[in-house]
């Protein structure tokens, strides 16, 4: 019973109440000693697509796996479960930061091979957050917030960063906390606008829009899509938004004279796929037409109508943009033929 109540039921790993423990005896033992250690945070990439993809079964094997991987990779090191796809392991050997980076890089080495789950190789990578004590926090609560800290600005900067924490990621994380705690309610204070981006065929005709989300802080001003939207998708809001998303571009759509299509991003999780050009070509064989995005120059129109893309999309046919104007304008004329029809 001891060891349930101290163990991850999936992993077999130390879960949160034994690291709470280790993290406590860690920083006894290093005031003791006038000692120091080192706290990784870790994430595995790409684990989120892998679960929506496949299934929890999948994902539930892939957590045992890289948990084993991780395992091997400590060498002793401690290393606890503490919940989703998060890690967190703790280093004392010295020269800090030194094992702790190397301890980083060895643990993303063993990932280096893909997951082999019912058929499927599966792609996984590490991104690393390290903080230290006493030098980056003087108790556990800090310093495990403080490598959070450090883990968050390797996932901004890329997939499998590993980044040491610093002074001025505590403010990023402050920052991204209170952007998190506003989000919750922009919503429901209508600080959220939708902007349209128009996609055409390849002969040059308008067939609809996609309608882009933006949030007009109301201290912060307008803020990028890039650096709310994965804040809504870790904090859960995002549902909340694609709601609201989903239900505006309707009512705008349901106003256009012109029957034009408007499309619509849900949860924009990125993926991948080794055979998206051939899947293309097929997504083609069903009669489904294929649009292409982030057309900026002619060369590169030229090309995807040489290649036989149906339609675009991109600034070079134009930048997203309130359609209001272009709203009131095509009531206006519709309103004048009607008054001309009634005339005649």
């Amino acid at each position: 019973m001891s060891y349930l109540a101290s163990h991850d039921a999936l992993t077999e790993l130390p879960n949160r109440a034994a690291l709470d423990e280790q993290l406590g005896t860690a920083v006894e033992r290093a005031q003791i000693t006038d000692g120091a250690f080192a706290v990784l945070c870790i994430d595995l990439d790409h684990f989120k697509e892998i679960n929506d993809r496949f299934g929890h079964a999948v994902g539930d094997a892939v957590l045992r796996e890289a948990s084993r991987r991780l395992q091997e990779a400590a060498q002793g090191a401690y290393v606890a479960r503490v919940g989703g796809d998060e890690f967190i392991g703790i280093a004392d050997q010295l020269p800090l930061p030194a094992t702790a980076e190397l301890l980083a890089r060895r643990m993303r080495k063993r990932f280096e091979q893909p997951i082999e789950v019912e058929g499927h190789a599966l792609k996984i990578d590490l991104c690393v957050g390290v903080a230290l004590y006493p030098r980056d926090a003087d108790n556990a609560v800090a310093l495990l917030s403080n490598a959070d800290a450090a883990l968050y600005r390797a996932k901004h900067e890329g997939r499998g960063a590993i980044r040491l924490f610093t002074s001025a990621m505590d403010q990023q994380l402050r920052n991204r906390r209170a952007l998190e705690h506003d989000l919750r309610g922009a919503v429901e204070r209508g600080e959220l606008y939708l902007e349209y981006q128009p996609q055409q065929d390849r002969n040059g005709s308008l067939m609809g829009y996609e309608a882009l989300v933006r949030w007009r802080h109301p201290v912060r001003g307008v803020i990028p899509p890039g650096d709310f939207i994965p804040i809504a998708e870790q904090s859960g809001t995002i549902a909340q938004i694609d709601d609201w998303v989903l239900t505006e571009a309707c009512l705008e759509a349901a106003s256009w004279d012109q029957p034009l299509r408007v499309a619509v991003n849900v949860s924009a999780a990125q993926f991948r796929r080794e055979n998206l050009d051939r899947q293309v070509r097929q997504g083609h064989g069903l009669g489904v037409p294929v649009l292409a995005e982030g057309i900026e120059t002619n060369a590169q129109m030229a090309l995807l109508v040489q290649e036989g893309c149906d339609e675009m999309q991109g600034y070079l046919i134009g930048r997203p943009r309130s359609l209001l104007p272009t709203r009131q304008m095509r009531n206006a004329s519709s309103q004048a033929h009607r008054r001309a029809a009634a005339a005649e």
